[in-house]
């Protein structure tokens, strides 16, 4: 008899999985568990449909034409309609809340005139209009590729409004969608959410999955993090080439000292990325914001010369009086903490390292850190969505230029370009110009890795890597 539930973890660090403020890994695997995704992108960039049967492009008219599924309900038994369609996509405009969700929408036209924090009214978006029960027509501005990308988010799901607290991202109580899972209890004391199939027609999905978020049970059949030692009893490490995210030294552009371009430019000479992160296989060094194989790179080298990194911070440390050791904040752990730390000391700085929960309050409160070490999704199709998420919002106060003009005159041409390789060569510009003044400086890239217990996993199924883990496609052995 096949087993039927999944043991599955994955660190939230945060109180829930399903808040804005959890890991990515956490967020959008419980995400597309629970409400699915509009559409899917499969290994060969094809593009699948998820909740969306269709979505026609009229080139005539700049427009798509997206249309649901029939006969789809939420896990509240409440018919889906269009309106629903048009709330999903438009409501990360209107919440007060800052998210890198409303950049990737702002290709939508009349996108710009919305008002944070106004309330969601149907109608009130020009470039988007109700066509029948199941259709909307979204008018685009710029590369219409991009919105089949920002649809292919775990977080860019259908969701019901009356579910979702006034922000119109936080839920009222467990998240409700039309995914193949439905949310049927949560312990926040054991850090467990308890899933149960709700779409039948997935025969080999698991009929239930404890979601663990806060400590890896000790029957667990499946985790995905980074942070689980190399070798694990009875589990065996699936690596997929598939850039998970990128470590980064960013920098709080709210202190003077991380403001000044001479340090920041100072650290990034000090690095040599290849001796950090040494055998660690899983990591691949990375000296621009977009990782290898994308398109848009200004295929950055490094750039260490620790003589001259010398000479530098010693001026900026005697300009600004500056006290050491600083303070480091970081959330990930990692073995290459040591190395990063004897480098930028031989280049004259003295640094010590602070672990904190998450970053969306400490930079607020830890005004005396001029820099975090942290990492950001790459699990992004366009190019230009990294540097969407890059600018400046709730949680990440300080840390990226809100003000720049050149970065923001470079994003807003790359977004209202139609044609792709117009589109990538201002891309690659807007990359140097943000290497040559060091906003933040990357580190290395992480690809996909998970950990899976052979007593009782047979598959986990196609996975395209990334944040984003399908767990219905994981098949349990008998």
């Amino acid at each position: 008899m096949q087993q039927k539930k999944l043991n599955f973890f994955t660190p939230a660090m945060a109180q829930t999985p399903f808040s804005f403020e959890s890991s990515v890994s956490a967020r959008s695997t419980l995400s597309e568990a629970i409400h699915g995704q509009f559409i899917y992108f499969d290994q060969t960039n094809t593009a699948l449909p998820g909740v969306l049967k269709s979505w026609l492009w009229d080139a005539e008219a700049k427009e798509y034409i997206l249309e649901l599924k029939e006969d789809l309900y939420f896990h509240n038994g409440r018919l889906t309609n269009s309106k629903d369609l048009e709330f999903s996509i438009l409501r990360f405009l209107f919440s007060q809340k800052s998210t890198g969700n409303a950049s990737l929408l702002n290709i939508i036209e009349g996108a710009e005139k919305v008002t944070k924090g106004s309330r969601f009214e149907s109608g009130q978006v020009s470039g988007v209009r109700l066509v029948d029960e199941h259709k909307i027509a979204v008018k685009v501005v710029g590369m219409h590729q991009s919105l089949l990308y920002a649809l292919a988010l775990s977080s860019t799901a259908l969701v019901p409004q009356e579910e979702l607290k006034e922000d119109l991202l936080e839920w009222k109580n467990l998240p409700v969608g039309v995914g193949t899972y439905q949310a049927i209890a949560h312990d926040p004391e054991k850090g467990l959410i308890v899933l149960k199939k709700f779409d039948e027609s997935k025969i080999h999905a698991p009929e239930v999955i404890d979601f663990s978020y806060k400590n890896p049970p000790q029957n667990a059949d499946l985790i995905f993090t980074r942070n689980v030692a190399e070798n694990v009893p009875d589990f065996r490490k699936i690596i997929i080439q598939q850039s998970l995210s990128a470590m980064h030294i960013a920098f709080n552009l709210k202190t003077e000292l991380g403001a000044d371009a001479d340090f920041r430019k100072a650290i990034s000479l000090a690095l040599n990325r290849k001796k950090i992160f040494g055998d660690l296989v899983e990591f691949e060094p990375l000296c621009e914001v977009l990782p290898s194989g994308s398109l848009g790179r200004a295929n950055i080298g490094e750039n260490y010369d620790v003589r001259e990194a010398q000479l530098l911070m010693a001026q900026v440390l005697k300009k600004f009086k500056v006290s050491t050791p600083l303070k480091v904040l970081y959330v990930d752990d990692g073995s290459f903490r040591g190395e990063l730390q004897n480098q930028l000391k031989a280049a004259g700085l003295d640094v010590k390292f602070e672990a904190v929960q998450s970053f969306s309050d400490n930079l607020i409160h830890n005004e005396d850190a001029v820099f975090v070490l942290r990492s950001f999704g790459t699990d992004l199709l366009d190019p230009l969505a990294h540097f969407a998420y890059l600018r400046n919002n709730d949680a990440n106060p300080g840390l990226f230029p809100l003000n720049d003009t050149i970065y923001n005159s470079l994003f807003n041409k790359a977004q209202s370009c139609s044609a792709i390789e117009e589109r990538m060569s201002i891309v690659s510009e807007l990359s140097a110009h943000y290497a040559q003044l060091n906003f933040s400086v990357p580190l290395a890239q992480k690809n996909t890795s998970y950990l899976v217990n052979d007593k009782t996993i047979d598959s986990i199924g196609a996975q395209r890597g990334g944040w984003t883990l399908y767990l219905d496609r994981v098949m349990l052995k008998s």
